[in-house]
C-alpha cells in the first residue's frame, strides 16, 4: 500500500519518525504505534477534552455564578418583603372595595346604618360619618357636657341622709329629706336626681304597681335630663321599674327591659357619655336569668359590637381635627394616617358630596398580622441564609432589602437581615462544593432534614395548640364567676336590691364565686410550681376524715347546685396520716369538681376510706357517664382533653388531674382510675402507712 493511502495518524506519525531514524524504519514505528494513537486520541477526545472544557467552562462562569448567587440573595429579599407586605397590602385593599361601595350606597340611599360594618374588614374597629362642615353625624354624635355648679351643702346633706334614711328602712324620713333636697336643687340634673331618689322611696312605701308608680311623673319631667354621674334619668328610671316588676310581674318586667335594650341600640350614643352603653348592658344582665331566644342573643351580639365601636369612638374622637387637617394623597380614594400611641389607622375617605368618612382600623392587629406572617415565612424558609423581622436591631449586619409599609404603616419597616457577616462568601463557597457533592448524599440530607423538620414543628405545633386551648380554657373558667362578682357588685352599687336579705345573696354569692376563683388560680399557680420542680410539702398527722369533710364543704355550692347527694364512708378507727393537709384537700377538691361536673347525671358521689393491712385506700367514684377506654391511659397528662362532645362540651383546664397525680406521688401514694360507658368512674388514692411514718 502506497503511503498516501494509508490512514492519516499513520502518515503523521511517519514523518514524525523519518526525521529521527529511517524512512525504512520510520515506516515500521508508524505502523505499529498507529493502533495506540488511535486508541489515545480516542480517549483524549471523549475523557479528556471534555474535562477539560468543563473545567474551563467552570472557571469562566465562576465571576458569572458569583453575579447570579448576589442577584438571587437580592431576591429573595425582595420576594419575602412582597410576601410580608402583601399580608396587609391584601386585605386592606379589599377593605377599600368595601368601604368605597358601602359609603356610596349609604350616600345614595341615605342610611346611617352601622350594622355591615363589622364586615367591611376584621381589623375595623370604628368609623365616623361627617358632614360638609366636618362634624360627626353618625354613627355616635359628641355632646360636650354642661359646666354644673357645685351643688349646695343643704341640697348635699339632704341627699345623703336620704339614701341613709332608706338604707336604714325609715322610708318616711327617707322621702321627707328627698323632697327637701328637691326643693335645694339648683340644676335640673340635681333636681332630677333627688326627685329620681325620692320616687323609689315613694313606691316602696305604697309597694305600687307599675301603672300608679310614682315615676312615671317623674319620667314624664326628667326622662332626657343627665345627672351628675352622666346617666339619662329615664334610662334609671325604666331599669328601676323593669327590675322591681320581674319580681312580681314578670312578663311586664321583661316587657319594659327589652324596649329599654332595643330602643337604647336604637338610639344614637353621645362619645361624651359613656354611661350609655353600660345602662343599656345592666338591664340586659337583668334578663340574663330567663332569656327570650334568639333576641336575647342578637340583642347582646348588637350591644358588644355597638359597645367595642362606641369605646374606639369615644378614645379617638378627639383626634379627628388633626386628621382632617393632614395632607391627602394624591390620586388615591383613601388616606391612611398611622397614629401608633393609641393603636389606630386612619383611613379617610372623602366622597364627591363633600361628606368625609373617617374609618379607624385597628394598627396592633395589622402589627401582629405583619407579625404573624413574618413568622410563617421563616419558619418555612429555616435552612435559608436570611430571616425577616420588623426589629432591625435583631442583627448587627446591614439589612439587604427594606421596605417600608407605606402608605398604611409608614412608621414599620420590614428588614431582610444575613445571618452572618460573610453572608455572599460563604454562598458562592457553597455553590463550589455543591458542584462535587453526590446528588444522591445531597437528596439523602435534604429527605433527613426534612422529615426532622417536620417532626419538629408537629411537635411544636401540638404544644402550642394545647397551650391555647389552656390558656382558652382558663379565660373561660375565671371569666364566670368574675361576671358574676361584677354582676352582684353592680346591683349592690346601684341599690337595685330592695331588702337585707336579697343583699346577704348577694354578698354570699361573691364571697362563693371569689373562693371558686381562688380555687382556679391556686391550681394554676401550683401547675407552674409543679412544671419547674419547685413544689414543697409539708407533712404533719392529720385526720383524714377531717380533710375530706372539709374538702366537701368547700364544694358545697357546686354540689348542691347540681343537686348531687355525697355519701361519705368513713370508719371511726381509721389511723391518722402523715399528708400535707392543704394538698390532700386540693386532690380532693380536684376530684369533687371532676365528679360534679362529668358525673353530675348520676346525682351522686361516693366517697370511702379503708384501713388495708399495710395502706390506707381513699375511693372517690361517682355515677356518671364514664370515661372512655382509650382515654384512661392519658387522663393524668397534662392538658389533656377528651375527644368526646360530651366531655368537650364543658370547660375544662386540662390540669387538675395532673396536679392530683402529682401530689399524691409526692406522698408516695399511688392513683388508678377505673371507669366504664354508661355506669361510672372511680378513682382509687392509696397512701401507704410505712412511707407516711417515715416521713414524719
Amino acid at each position: 500500500m502506497k503511503l498516501r493511502e494509508k490512514p492519516l495518524i499513520e502518515r503523521l506519525l511517519y514523518q514524525l519518525y523519518r526525521r529521527r531514524s529511517g524512512e525504512v524504519q520510520a515506516l515500521h514505528d508508524a505502523a505499529t504505534q498507529t493502533p495506540a494513537a488511535r486508541l489515545g486520541l480516542l480517549f483524549a477526545a471523549t475523557i479528556i477534552l471534555p474535562a477539560f472544557l468543563l473545567v474551563l467552562l467552570s472557571l469562566s462562569s465562576v465571576t458569572a455564578e458569583e453575579v447570579a448567587i448576589e442577584a438571587e440573595v437580592e431576591n429573595a429579599a425582595a420576594t419575602a418583603i412582597l410576601h410580608t407586605k402583601m399580608a396587609i397590602e391584601s386585605p386592606l385593599q379589599q377593605f377599600e372595595n368595601a368601604a368605597s361601595h358601602f359609603v356610596r350606597e349609604r350616600t345614595t340611599q341615605e342610611k346611617n346604618s352601622i350594622s355591615n360594618l363589622t364586615g367591611l374588614s376584621p381589623f375595623l374597629e370604628t368609623v365616623f360619618f361627617l358632614d360638609e362642615r366636618g362634624a360627626i353625624i353618625a354613627p355616635f354624635k359628641s355632646q360636650r357636657p354642661p359646666g354644673l355648679p357645685e351643688p349646695s351643702q343643704q341640697f348635699s346633706q339632704a341627699l345623703l341622709d336620704g339614701h341613709l334614711a332608706r338604707q336604714s328602712g325609715d322610708l318616711i324620713a327617707a322621702a321627707h329629706y328627698f323632697s327637701e333636697a328637691v326643693s335645694y336643687a339648683t340644676t335640673p340634673a340635681d333636681a332630677g336626681d333627688a326627685t329620681f331618689a325620692d320616687a323609689i322611696t315613694k313606691t316602696l312605701q305604697t309597694k305600687s304597681t307599675h301603672a300608679q308608680s310614682p315615676m312615671h311623673d317623674v319620667s314624664r319631667d326628667y326622662a332626657h335630663i343627665r345627672s351628675r354621674s352622666g346617666f339619662k334619668i329615664g334610662d334609671l328610671i325604666n331599669l328601676s321599674l323593669g327590675v322591681t316588676a320581674l319580681a312580681s310581674e314578670p312578663d311586664l318586667g321583661r316587657m319594659i327591659l327589652k324596649q329599654m335594650v332595643d330602643d337604647g341600640l336604637s338610639a344614637p350614643w353621645v362619645l361624651d357619655y359613656p354611661q350609655d352603653p353600660s345602662v343599656i348592658r345592666l338591664a340586659l344582665l337583668s334578663l340574663e336569668q330567663n332569656p327570650e331566644m334568639p333576641w336575647f342573643h342578637t340583642a347582646k351580639e348588637r350591644l358588644d359590637k355597638r359597645s367595642r365601636m362606641f369605646y374606639w369612638s369615644s378614645k379617638l374622637f378627639s383626634d379627628i381635627d388633626a386628621i382632617l387637617s393632614a395632607p391627602r394623597r394624591p390620586g388615591h380614594e383613601f388616606t391612611y394616617i398611622s397614629r401608633p400611641a393609641k393603636d389606630a389607622l386612619w383611613a379617610v375617605y372623602a366622597s364627591d358630596t363633600g361628606h368625609t368618612t373617617l374609618f379607624i382600623l385597628n394598627r396592633a392587629k395589622l402589627v401582629d398580622t405583619l407579625q404573624t406572617s413574618i413568622q410563617q415565612l421563616n419558619a418555612e424558609a429555616a435552612d435559608s441564609d436570611t430571616f425577616v423581622t420588623l426589629d432591625p436591631n435583631d442583627s448587627q449586619y446591614v439589612p439587604i432589602d427594606v421596605e417600608y409599609m407605606t402608605p398604611w404603616l409608614p412608621q414599620i419597616g420590614v428588614h431582610v437581615l444575613p445571618k452572618t457577616n460573610d453572608l455572599l462568601s460563604r454562598k458562592k463557597t457553597r455553590a463550589r462544593t455543591l458542584r462535587f457533592t453526590v446528588v444522591a448524599a445531597a437528596l439523602t440530607t435534604t429527605l433527613l432534614g426534612a422529615l426532622i423538620s417536620v417532626s419538629l414543628i408537629k411537635r411544636e405545633s401540638e404544644a402550642a395548640r394545647a397551650k391555647t386551648d389552656f390558656a382558652a380554657n382558663v379565660s373561660h373558667e375565671l371569666r364566670s364567676p368574675i361576671t358574676q362578682i361584677r354582676v352582684r357588685a353592680e346591683a349592690l352599687q346601684l341599690g337595685l336590691y330592695d331588702n337585707d336579705q336579697e343583699k346577704l345573696e348577694s354578698y354570699t354569692a361573691i364571697v362563693q364565686q371569689s373562693e371558686r376563683l381562688s380555687r382556679l388560680v391556686d391550681n394554676v399557680l401550683d401547675f407552674s410550681v409543679i412544671e419547674k420542680g419547685a413544689k414543697k410539702y409539708s407533712f404533719r398527722p392529720h385526720d383524714l376524715e377531717e380533710v375530706i369533710n372539709n374538702a366537701v364543704n368547700a364544694c358545697e355550692e357546686m354540689i348542691r347546685t347540681e343537686n348531687i347527694r355525697v355519701d361519705i364512708d368513713i370508719p371511726f378507727d381509721i389511723p391518722v396520716v402523715w399528708i400535707d393537709s392543704e394538698a390532700i384537700a386540693q386532690v380532693m377538691i380536684n376530684l369533687l369538681s371532676n365528679a360534679v361536673k362529668y358525673g353530675a347525671s348520676g346525682e351522686w358521689i361516693g366517697i370511702r376510706v379503708r384501713d388495708q393491712k399495710d395502706t390506707i385506700e381513699l375511693t372517690i367514684s361517682d355515677h356518671g357517664a364514664g370515661i372512655p377506654e382509650k382515654d384512661l391511659p392519658h387522663v393524668f397528662s397534662r392538658f389533656f382533653r377528651s375527644s368526646d362532645t360530651a366531655v368537650r362540651s364543658k370547660r375544662g383546664t386540662g390540669i387538675g388531674l395532673t396536679i392530683v397525680q402529682y401530689i399524691v406521688e409526692a406522698h408516695a401514694g399511688t392513683i388508678e382510675v377505673d371507669s366504664t360507658i354508661g355506669i361510672g368512674t372511680s378513682f382509687l388514692i392509696t397512701f401507704s402507712k410505712e412511707n407516711h411514718h417515715s416521713q414524719g
